[in-house]
């Protein structure tokens, strides 16, 4: 028994097993059916996309480069694709008052499933910027 990367399937001792949309949708509560979540990332605006999903607007790269206490240190080459940091979201939406009113709970509710798509299921080759 086991996952089997060839087929993308499951092998159990009664058959095979996938995972379908339908799962998915089962098993995340999901409504499908409307139109894709889907768009082209404008890289000279994500940041104002983010502020926009999430109610925080993500530093610059120059100003993200700075310590708190204005000193500047080196990525050590590092090029930030357009994205925030997974820290940035965890510093962020860490922590949700157990008394928060309902629109809090769906932002920081489509946070937790942006960073988990983006960390786990899709990463980019940096495992560090979520896009």
């Amino acid at each position: 028994m086991g996952w089997k990367p060839e087929t993308h399937t499951f092998h159990l001792s009664c058959g095979e097993m996938t995972l379908t949309l339908q799962d998915v949708k089962a098993i995340l509560g999901l409504r499908l059916g409307r139109l894709p979540v889907i768009w082209i990332v404008d890289n000279d605006h994500w940041r104002e996309l983010v502020a926009q999903f999430t109610s925080f607007l993500p530093l610059d790269d120059d100003a993200s480069k700075k310590n708190n206490h204005g000193v500047s240190f080196s990525l050590v080459n590092f090029r930030k694709s357009s994205g925030v940091s997974s820290s940035w979201i965890t510093e962020r939406f860490d922590y949700l008052d157990p008394q928060a009113e309902e629109v809090l709970i769906d932002r920081f509710a489509r946070v937790w499933l942006w960073h988990f798509l983006g960390a786990f299921l899709f990463p980019d080759a940096s495992g560090y910027t979520i896009s």
